[in-house]
């Protein structure tokens, strides 16, 4: 995808700007330029097109206030894509014309001001899953379907979907896990970017790694292995992994949740920054895909003894303002269970995390510690992914060690504090003396299971998934039809049957 763009503007970003403001308004510039190039004296071509596929989109979340030509470049016309005339884009594109062309470089791209809006799905109410996909509109069927790189058919793709599904009942949930699973188990890895085209899923899950479109394109293969629709976007988002705290090129996905027959709702979910559910105003969406092809322009023209060189597509970014302040979605108490422990000793971090709002939210928590404290990973990671129900609350437990090379003259106060990614903050402490009481983890351990409520809360430290016990249900439905209507009595009779899995 890196090979698509060549710039971006800079412009730093806080935190506090990003996750906390209700609006973010952007402008963001689409650029390229052609040259024509006759190989003869003769040469000379009637038209060009330049067909943009990248363009500021509008969407439930995204508003575009204004789009206009950049300076040099004839008046774009739209494009209406469809899967029969055009495979690759489903969304319109803008077409630059040029009728007799000059071989001087001929600009063409957009300039566009948008807004776009930080909040939740609207996600209210529990969907059953499987889902009945005989209840989704027409124009989402194709968003379930196998593409070129998103080969969701792929049989190891398909075994480990119904895998990560398996005894689900709650669609959100069942989106949730598969989106954790991706972001658990697949490296963020660079090396990818010197492949000549994107990877394909099933080459994505055999080698546990890729970026941000490839990604995301094994969630989509996963989701839509189990009748889930999902669809592939592309834009630019500010990020500040390895503190590069600037714009870049990026892909990410919306999953459909369909809230009646006719009605459904596009859900954004970012697996390579952890965002479930929702994804931080920064992303800015440019295109809309069934597949992760990277194609970003098309050209068309009708000439004698000519050639187009063509340039790479130039995006840039720029923040404008933002406004407004989006109410915290979660509360969250923290609690250290034994509140002086000795040098060596370990200790029980609880944490009750409430869900403040009357829909499904996702939220990314993380536990602080120092130097002197060890997290125990088996019993909690660091940074977990939790998913919470309409007004639910979960208990999280993490068990921690305490330095034994502490110096035995001094009283250590020690944190415990868990934050989400929007800065909800709990703060507590506990101290640690050489005199004080010593606890093995068998010790710490037998808290849990006298603490943990199996309904409320999460009986093994850092699982965040679905309460209760898990059962698969291995249920198919079956549709047969014969090759023609009518038969003569001695001929052989040909079915075709379609088998789908509708359990998990």
């Amino acid at each position: 995808m890196i090979s698509i763009f060549s710039s971006f503007a800079f412009a730093q970003l806080s935190d506090d700007v990003i996750y906390n403001s209700q609006f973010l308004d952007m402008e963001v510039s689409v650029v390229s330029s052609l040259k024509l190039k006759p190989t003869s004296s003769a040469g000379f071509a009637e038209y060009i097109n330049a067909d943009l596929l990248l363009s500021p989109r509008e969407t439930d979340y995204q508003k575009v206030f204004s789009m206009k030509t950049i300076a040099g470049a004839p008046k774009y016309q739209k494009i209406g894509g469809t899967a029969e005339v055009d495979k690759l884009d489903y969304k319109d594109k803008l077409r630059f014309t040029w009728e007799n062309p000059s071989t001087e470089e001929l600009p063409f791209g957009v300039t566009g001001t948008l807004r776009v809006e930080n909040r939740y799905a609207p996600i209210a109410a529990k969907i059953d899953f499987p889902l009945n996909i005989d209840l989704l509109p027409e124009q989402v069927l194709k968003y379930i379907l196998p593409t070129k790189n998103i080969d969701s058919t792929d049989e190891a793709i398909s075994r480990l979907a119904s895998n990560i599904v398996q005894g689900e009942d709650d669609y959100y949930k069942a989106v949730f896990k598969t989106a954790k699973w991706v972001k658990t188990n697949i490296n963020y890895s660079l090396d990818t970017l010197t492949a000549e085209a994107v990877q394909k899923s099933s080459w994505v899950l055999e080698h546990r790694e890729g970026v941000c479109d490839e990604l995301t394109a094994l969630f989509i293969a996963l989701l839509r292995s189990v009748g889930v629709p999902a669809r592939y976007l592309s834009g630019v988002a500010y990020t500040n992994w390895q503190n590069m705290n600037d714009w870049g090129p990026h892909a990410w996905a919306e999953v459909y949740f369909p809230i009646t027959k006719d009605i459904g709702v596009w859900v954004p979910y970012d697996v390579t920054y952890g965002q479930f559910g929702y994804v931080d105003p920064t992303h800015l969406i440019l295109r809309i895909n069934d597949d992760s092809d990277s194609t970003s322009t098309k050209y068309e023209w009708r000439g004698k003894n000519v050639e187009l060189d063509t340039k790479k597509i130039d995006v840039k970014a720029k923040f404008l303002d933002n406004s407004g302040k989006v109410i915290d979605n979660i509360a969250i108490d923290v609690e250290p269970v034994k509140k002086e422990v000795g040098f060596g000793s370990y200790n029980l971090i609880k944490a009750t995390v409430r869900n403040l709002l009357p829909v499904y939210t996702a939220t990314e928590l993380y536990l602080a510690k120092t130097s002197d404290i060890m997290l125990i990973e088996d019993y909690g990671e660091q940074t977990l992914q939790l998913v919470l129900t309409p007004n639910e609350e979960k208990t999280l437990y993490w068990i921690v060690k305490v330095s034994d090379e502490l110096k035995r003259d001094f009283i250590y106060t020690l944190p415990a504090h868990v934050y989400s990614v929007t800065n909800v903050t709990a703060r507590s402490t506990y101290t640690s003396t050489a005199r004080d009481p010593v606890y093995s983890l068998d010790d710490i351990k037998s808290l849990i299971d006298g603490n943990a409520d199996g309904k409320t809360g999460t009986a093994n430290p850092g699982d965040t998934g679905a309460d209760g016990d898990v059962s698969g249900r291995y249920d198919l439905a079956i549709k047969c039809a014969p090759a023609k209507t009518e038969y003569y009595v001695d001929e052989e009779l040909s079915v075709e049957c379609k088998l789908r899995n509708t359990g998990n």
